[in-house]
């Protein structure tokens, strides 16, 4: 490489030398280097030449350039210019080139006899390289948004300097100028709002190679860019009430457990660009969707916990924890209640004219908050109006107590009732205190009767003893047991008696079809095969009964009572085979059965073969009992 040289070429034994020397000045803002060639006439001492001007030409990278050399009148020994040529040529993108140089000299002169037309020198010379871009690198390939990366740079010249630039998304701008090996630059946190949607970002640095002013060239590098993990949304607030409305508002808003539910809205924001994308809230026992949910009525009491959380848009997440206080709360409780007659002294009289009532009550507090009342009324169950025996309002929240009523009249019965009241609800219980204790009583026009009691109504039979009776008591309507409607008991005996009959399967089994029934009641029916029908009100039946057959039932293996030829509820497995008769007891059993089942006895053996021969009797009992 040089910025400098000389190229020849000689005629007539090299008396005369046609030179070229030739220059480079460089440009390095423009890559280019200007290269000058001068052309000279190089003549030994004693040998001469006379001769006028010519035309000539000088190539320099292809390009030829002509030019005019002046006469010659010399008697050798000397050094003539014939010309000068300039040309700018580009160098490549790494600063190197190589050019070719050439020139004619179109002598046209007969030396010592020897005619010469031209002279040629011509050669391919290598310029000095320029320098070019500089080269870089990071410190780090990622860094989290918010701290500092090192470009250091390698220059190809100290006289050099560089501009840094970067592109983040939309975002572009120029760092710094003037750099020469290195540049500490602190990645702006604000670049997060340029990926609302993404924690990580790619960011380009852009080093400019300069020389004064002019921009030699560039290169890029890259690096990713990560939202620090500080950045996630915020929740602003939050508000919890009470919406189920429960709760009277004299309380002040608190949380009764089993009334109050509740309403949890939630206000929250992103951060840096982030939009928030979903809620949840888990409370209660429960996983809620949204900014405004309401759970179900709170099951439980103490610190319920209501934990809020809250996602942005680029997945990060935020939780806070809001601690509520539920109080405990139950329906008003009367643990007690007893009534009974008493004589003036308080003691236990069946005779007493007056009546002693115990009570004992509980109210939840609900943290001082609930208030309750009590009352306790009584009549004589013949009467309609109810009289006061106690009515208290600001009741203490636990109360043990017993009072005593006079006045209660030995020939009636009274009907007692006490009724426990809070902010929410009430309970009520009742009992009775019977007549005097008398052994059997009349009323005075004979048209009631009293055992164990006072007789007090027209028209019945009042028995206040425990009653027993030994012999069958039949019941034409219905029986009221503390309130509730009973029916007497419904059953059906099927029966059937048969002599010198064969019976022979038509298929693996085979009915008995029941020739007569006696039934008790209605709610069990005979169909046309004498098969027992389940009717309307019959949910529990009572199943069993006897089968006896004779000679020649060899054929038979078994026999069943069936519920609708699906359900076996009583079978034997004993196969008859001898020819003496044989008895099968169906042991009784209670099965649940539905309106339209259908309840038979039924032989099983091989089709066609004889099941029972001679005689046979039998019955089967459904008995409804629930």
């Amino acid at each position: 490489m040089a910025l400098s040289g000389n190229i020849s070429n000689s005629i007539h034994s090299g008396h005369y030398t046609l030179r070229i020397s030739w220059s480079a000045v460089k440009n390095t803002s423009n890559n280019s280097s200007t290269i000058t060639a001068k052309i000279y006439l190089v003549q030994d001492a004693s040998w001469s030449l006379n001769i006028g001007t010519r035309s000539n030409s000088c190539t320099i990278d292809g390009v030829a350039t002509s030019f005019t050399s002046p006469a010659i009148a010399s008697n050798g020994g000397s050094t003539i210019l014939l010309g000068t040529v300039s040309r700018t040529v580009s160098h490549s993108s790494d600063g190197s080139r190589s050019v070719g140089i050439s020139a004619t000299f179109n002598i046209n002169a007969t030396i010592s006899g020897t005619k010469y037309n031209s002279i040629t020198a011509s050669a391919t010379v290598t310029l000095d390289t320029i320098a070019r871009v500089s080269s870089f690198s990071l410190s780090s390939s990622s860094v989290v948004l918010g701290n500092s990366i090192r470009i250091n740079i390698t220059r190809q010249s100290t006289a050099f300097t560089h501009r840094i630039k970067y592109v983040w998304g939309q975002d572009t701008g120029t760092l710094a100028t003037g750099v020469t090996t290195s540049h500490t630059w602190t990645v702006p946190l604000d670049f997060a709002w340029g990926i609302p949607h993404g924690e990580v970002g790619t960011c380009y640095v852009i080093v400019e190679t300069m020389s004064g002013n002019t921009v030699i060239g560039s290169q890029t590098k890259t690096f990713t860019g990560t939202v620090p993990a500080s950045i996630i949304p915020s929740i602003t607030s939050v508000t919890i009430t009470d919406p189920a409305g429960n709760v009277p508002t004299a309380f002040g808003g608190v949380f009764v457990k089993g009334k109050s539910s509740l309403k949890v809205v939630t206000a929250a924001a992103g951060y840096y660009g982030s939009t928030i994308s979903s809620y949840r809230v888990q409370a209660n026992g429960a996983t809620y969707s949204g900014n405004d949910i309401t759970t179900a009525l709170i099951d439980t009491s103490g610190i319920v916990s209501v934990v809020i959380t809250v996602t942005d848009s680029r997945g990060r997440t935020a939780s806070i924890t809001k601690n509520v206080t539920v109080y405990d709360y139950r329906t008003p409780i009367i643990s007690t209640f007893d009534v009974k007659r008493v004589n003036a002294f308080g003691e236990d009289d069946d005779e007493g004219d007056h009546m002693m009532i115990s009570y004992e009550t509980m109210l939840s507090d609900v943290g001082g908050k609930n208030g309750g009342s009590l009352a306790i009324y009584y009549k004589a169950s013949n009467e309609v109006n109810w009289i006061t025996a106690v009515y208290e309002e600001s009741i203490p929240y636990v109360i043990s107590n017993t009072i005593t009523v006079s006045g209660i009249s030995t020939d009636n019965t009274y009907d007692v009732r006490i009724d426990l009241a809070d902010s929410f609800v009430s309970s009520s219980r009742s009992a009775q205190v019977p007549t005097a204790a008398v052994a059997i009583d009349f009323l005075a026009d004979g048209t009631g009767m009293g055992v164990g009691k006072v007789a007090e109504q027209h028209h019945l039979l009042d028995v206040g003893w425990n009653t027993r009776f030994r012999e069958p008591v039949q019941f034409d309507a219905g029986i009221t047991a503390r309130g509730s409607t009973l029916y007497p008991t419904i059953a059906i005996t099927v029966h059937r008696n048969a002599s010198n009959q064969n019976l022979v399967a038509a298929d693996t089994y085979e009915p008995i079809k029941w020739t007569h029934a006696t039934s008790v009641g209605t709610g069990l029916s005979l169909n046309a095969d004498g098969a027992v029908v389940i009717g309307d009100g019959v949910s529990v039946v009572r199943v069993g009964g006897q089968l006896t057959v004779g000679a020649q039932a060899n054929g038979m293996k078994y026999a069943a009572i069936w519920m609708n030829v699906s359900t076996h509820l009583c079978r034997t497995q004993a196969q008859i085979t001898t020819a003496a008769p044989q008895t099968i007891n169906f042991a009784p059993k209670l099965v649940n059965v539905s309106p339209g089942d259908v309840i038979a006895v039924r032989l099983y053996g091989a089709k066609g073969d004889v099941l029972y021969g001679g005689t046979m009797q039998s019955y089967f009992t459904v008995e409804a009992v629930g």
